[in-house]
């Protein structure tokens, strides 16, 4: 109970943004150890060097015609 009291203090005004990302959490059914793994370059301040890479892989994507993105 201490920990949920803890949870709420410190997530009390945005409380409702909280609950809609356990929603989405729940439905994509993401895991402890999912989230971490999302992190953890953050952590590292990795996230440069992962875009560099990302975009290393996408370039031969461009010029084909193929759309990189839905949107």
């Amino acid at each position: 109970m201490f920990k949920l009291a803890q949870i709420y203090e410190e997530a009390k005004y945005d409380l409702q943004d909280l609950l809609r990302l356990h929603r989405i959490f729940k439905q994509l059914s993401v895991e402890e150890h999912d989230i971490r793994n999302v992190f953890q370059p953050i952590k590292e301040h990795q996230l440069e060097k992962l875009q560099g890479k990302v975009e290393y892989h996408i370039r031969p994507f461009r010029f084909t015609g193929i759309p990189l993105s839905s949107h």
